[in-house]
Order: structure tokens, then sequence, then C-alpha cells
């Protein structure tokens, strides 16, 4: 089963729930569909160099290396580089969370 076919059987299934009075679970499946959605949209958000280093740990030239090697991908058609957050290396670092800001800030 795909992620949208996923999303579609858990809308029908809170729609069902709802028919049959369940409001409180048919809100909490419509609350978890709405997370899903909402991680799949950052996960698939476009950043240049600069705030790639930033979310990954690794430095701006050491993010233009794998670039370059062909082990992370550019995803604009043309200009500046632009990279797929979840596709980023991740540095481990305990003392560093990893925090996503929401879009355009």
């Amino acid at each position: 089963m795909t992620r949208p076919e996923l999303l579609a059987a858990w809308t029908a299934e809170a729609e069902g729930l709802r028919s049959w009075g369940q409001d409180p679970a048919a809100r909490l499946l419509e609350r978890c569909i709405a997370e899903v959605q909402a991680v799949e949209a950052s996960s698939e958000r476009l950043v240049d160099y600069r705030e790639a280093a930033s979310l990954s740990g690794y430095s701006v030239a050491q993010l233009r290396r794998l670039v370059r090697a062909g082990r992370l991908r550019d995803h604009a058609n043309t200009g500046p580089t632009m990279l797929a957050v979840s596709e980023l290396p991740r540095k481990p670092c305990p003392s560093r969370p990893l925090t996503l800001s929401p879009r355009g800030s």
C-alpha cells in the first residue's frame, strides 16, 4: 500500500467512524492524517547550501563535494543548487537537535 492509498483509507475510515457516532476517534484519525501530511511537506522542502549546512551539521564545502560526487542530488532545474531536506546526511551531534523551520521563516 502506498502512502497516498493509506491516507485515503484512513480518511474513509474516519468518515465511517463519524457516521457511527465515533467523533473522538474520527478526529484522532484526522489528526494523524494531518500530521503525516505535514511531515511529508517538510521533508519534500528544498533548501540552499547554507540552510542545508545548518540542518545537516555538514559544512557548505562538504555538501558541495557530495553533490559533485553524485552522492547528493541537485533538485534545481536552473540557478542555484537546491537540496531536498529528506536527502540530507545528518552529522551525529547529540547537543544539537534537528529542527525544521516552517517555510518562509
